[in-house]
């Protein structure tokens, strides 16, 4: 294989190189090729991922786990309760389903891309990711208590 050659997660040949290596205590590199994320994550930033083991782990945080049905995810943390974590992508309107912490299988902690590099561990990256997730919640639930609101019956 030559390196302009991509490998999709979605195997589950890579999809099992990609466990064991993190696993291992190793990073890896992936390329954005989704759109749930933007405009912080863009189609052909890489990523570079390291193992959640160990690691600080908050909300704002953006993190690559596999789902219920055994798909790849990489969406930002927007709550955490107990053992299980809820995400969200950036440009979506509703969370996901909350997953179990062990789930996880890493936390992205730089993203380069055109001669740039950002890493998400710094204290300016980790408060902006933190504001992006609250405020996601606080636009969720202003709309749930103005639909509620205006469906409310009149007083007479």
């Amino acid at each position: 294989m030559n390196a302009a050659e991509n490998l999709e997660l979605a195997r589950p040949d890579v999809s099992g190189l990609f466990e064991s290596v993190l696993a291992g205590g190793y990073s890896v590199r992936l390329q954005v090729t989704g759109r749930s994320m933007e405009p912080f994550l863009r189609g052909g930033e890489v990523l570079i991922i390291e193992p959640v083991e160990g690691r600080r782990l908050g909300v704002g945080d953006i993190v690559l786990f596999k789902d219920v049905h055994e798909h790849w995810i990489i969406h930002r943390v927007v709550r955490m309760r107990g053992g299980l974590i809820q995400t969200q992508g950036d440009a979506l309107n509703e969370p996901d389903a909350p997953v179990e912490i062990a789930r996880l299988m890493g936390k992205v902690e730089r993203v380069e891309g055109k001669g740039t590099s950002l890493d998400l561990e710094r204290w300016p990256q980790r408060l902006q990711g933190w504001f992006l997730a609250r405020t996601r919640l606080w636009r969720r639930l202003l709309r749930r208590s103005r639909s509620l609101l205006r469906n409310r019956p009149e007083r007479t």
